[in-house]
């Protein structure tokens, strides 16, 4: 008994003289423009980072085709909501990826990158997002009328954006 004390309390004093850092791959997405309008470029970068040097990357960026198109990327293919990205990267710890799309439709979208990092003897996962909302300035929120008319008779007062009431007065025969 006095033995398995002794290697047991052995083997955790060695442990505790080696330091093990641990610390997972990750990705953050940017987006240049998170309020975009209708037809205007948005361009996404999605930096991984990883724990050591690495040597590749393979990963996903999945987004919403209804209000943004995919146009070109780095190491990039795809489209109807999914682009994939497979590049090589010699030694780095961290790589930035370019994305460029253009907002096709008024409402929300997040882009979302997850995938992995290849080291030269393991690999690691990561996943990041962004939100981008694409407004449509061609549609005016002024309700406003710009003018009203009556075929017959005559209104009163004259037409005015801000007046809500008016009064026609025509002839009996009317």
């Amino acid at each position: 008994m006095k033995r398995i004390i002794v290697l047991i309390t052995s083997v955790a004093m060695i442990l505790a003289l080696f330091t093990f850092n641990v610390s997972a791959a990750s990705a953050s997405v940017s987006v240049s423009n998170s309020n975009p309008k209708v037809n205007n470029a948005v361009t996404v970068t999605v930096t991984v980072k990883g724990n050591e040097a690495m040597y590749g990357t393979d990963f996903s960026v999945s987004y919403n085709p209804e209000v943004l198109r995919f146009e070109s990327g780095d190491d990039a293919a795809g489209g109807a909501g999914v682009v994939k990205i497979a590049g090589g990267v010699t030694g780095a710890v961290n790589k930035a990826y370019s994305l460029k799309f253009t907002a096709i439709a008024s409402g929300s979208s997040s882009i979302s990158a997850s995938g992995g990092i290849y080291y030269e003897n393991s690999d690691d996962s990561f996943s990041g997002s962004a939100t981008v909302n694409v407004s449509d300035e061609s549609k005016s929120t002024n309700a406003n009328l710009t003018s009203l008319s009556v075929s017959a008779g005559v209104l009163s007062p004259k037409f005015s954006t801000s007046v809500t009431e008016y009064n026609v007065t025509v002839e009996s025969d009317v």
